[in-house]
């Protein structure tokens, strides 16, 4: 369950970004919403390949 929160929210904060992209790149702060774009990025595959480690060490031990 906590598995499809974190990915609604990231899936939100990914869209409030490219929103943000939208806007950035006519007042000219293109370059910083890249970054927080990929800042959210990288950790959304943080998160996907702390998930797959735990899931791979949970199937290994008590299965």
């Amino acid at each position: 369950m906590i598995n499809i929160l974190i990915l609604f929210l990231s899936v939100i904060a990914v869209i409030f970004l490219f929103q943000q992209l939208i806007k950035a790149k006519r007042s000219g702060r293109f370059i910083q919403t890249i970054r927080d774009l990929f800042v959210v990025l990288l950790a959304l595959a943080m998160t996907s390949a702390i998930f797959y480690i735990v899931f791979r060490l949970v199937i290994r031990f008590f299965i």
